[in-house]
């Protein structure tokens, strides 16, 4: 049988505000590496936008098959000078897909979120935000809930499983989906170590 529909595609994320919260960095940089592939693949510029130490290990990105010179990295403090990064990014009207690597630095204003949002979808573009959930001192070490709030059109919930020894099953789960509804899933086997999964 075929599998079922899955919408983390750039089609279905053009215009809109997405959100794909992970634990860990290994579905982070599968399913991202595969927006950014894609718009490539499509002729849309893409512009990676990061907050605080560090930055995707540039190598695996290469061996996924994306053109690393075509994709301007921004580094910014925390997320509000991330935001106004991607703001200007999208003001501009050239890039196809931004994404915004906040981490747990997703205390965003809801009036700066709505203007991302607008701009998203007044060019077209797909602005996918990668969050991380922090404990903040929770019991058990528990998440916080949500974590940009009611302004995102869809939000996805990655995790990762060992498969078999040296491969990992990467799964993507939308808990919030504004045009085609929750529920679906996307999965993909990847080789590791590291990276892309």
């Amino acid at each position: 049988p075929a599998a079922p529909e899955h919408h983390w595609k750039l089609s279905d994320l053009a215009g809109r505000i997405c959100e794909l919260v992970f634990d860990g960095q290994t579905q982070r940089m599968s399913f991202t590496a595969g927006l950014v592939r894609e718009a490539q693949e499509q002729g849309q510029p893409t512009a990676w936008i990061h907050t605080g130490d560090g930055v995707f290990h540039a190598p695996d990105l290469a061996e996924g098959g994306i053109d690393l010179d075509a994709v301007p990295v921004i580094r910014t403090p925390h997320g509000i000078a991330a935001a106004r990064a991607a703001d200007h990014l999208l003001r501009s009207g050239a890039f196809g897909l931004v994404v915004i690597d906040l981490g747990t630095h997703c205390d965003l204003p809801p009036g700066m979120q709505s203007r991302l949002a607008g701009l998203a979808r007044h060019h077209q573009s797909a602005l996918v935000f990668l969050t991380r959930p922090s404990t903040n001192g929770r019991p058990g070490g528990q998440p916080a809930a949500g974590s940009l709030g009611a302004l995102v059109s869809l939000r996805a919930k990655g995790a990762m499983h060992v498969e078999r020894p040296g491969y990992f099953r990467c799964s993507l789960s939308a808990l919030r989906d504004k045009r085609h509804g929750p529920g679906w899933t996307r999965e993909e086997v990847r080789r590791g170590p590291a990276g892309l999964c």
